[in-house]
């Protein structure tokens, strides 16, 4: 019988348990166990409850659907931290995530999506935010001009794959009038 199966009669002999008690009974580490249970969790044999030491593992009944939000937005006059309290409501995220990644969370959406409002030229935006048990996934898919052409174009560089190099310097924007620049290349990091 492999890891996995262990793993999986282990539990169906259980209400819930504990890492360390998957760990102990099958003898392995806590983060090799850790390796299994996500596997698990991700195919929708096993529901997590709880973060860090103090969660239980527990065999799925109805499979928890991913927490998911789609949406376009008007970009005139949009305001970012307005579309993330919409997202941090909808998607509970102050109870699903712990507070270092919603800060992360936080800073990274409002990041993008001010670049799609300020510079991207687009009259829309479609936003898609995923949470799942391991993830957190965002999209801001706007249909304007592009981050590339819009840096070449500003700063008359010989093409678009010198905007690259502009980029990767962290300070460059074609809005120096409003801000840094410093948003999307900290946001390229997290």
């Amino acid at each position: 019988m492999n890891t996995i199966d262990k793993i999986l009669e282990y539990l169906k002999g259980k209400k819930y348990a504990s890492g360390k008690e998957i760990s102990e009974f099958i003898g392995i580490s806590r983060q090799a166990v850790n390796k299994h249970l996500k596997v698990l969790i991700r195919k929708g044999n096993v529901v997590k409850e709880g973060i860090t030491k103090g969660a239980v593992y527990k065999i799925a009944g109805k499979i928890k659907p991913a927490h998911r939000l789609r949406k376009r937005y008007v970009l005139k006059a949009l305001e970012e931290d307005k579309v993330f309290k919409e997202v941090e409501l909808l998607l509970n995220l102050r109870k699903n995530v712990r507070k270092n990644v919603y800060d992360i969370i936080n800073y990274t959406f409002t990041e993008i999506l001010n670049n799609a409002i300020e510079h991207s030229g687009s009259k829309n935006c479609d936003v898609e935010v995923i949470l799942d048990q391991y993830t957190y996934n965002f999209t801001i898919r706007d249909y304007g001009i592009g981050i590339f052409y819009s840096i070449h174009t500003k700063f008359d560089l010989s093409d678009e794959t010198s905007a690259i190099g502009e980029l990767i310097k962290g300070k460059t924007t074609t809005l120096r009038e409003t801000h840094t620049g410093e948003g999307v290349f900290f946001s390229s990091k997290s």
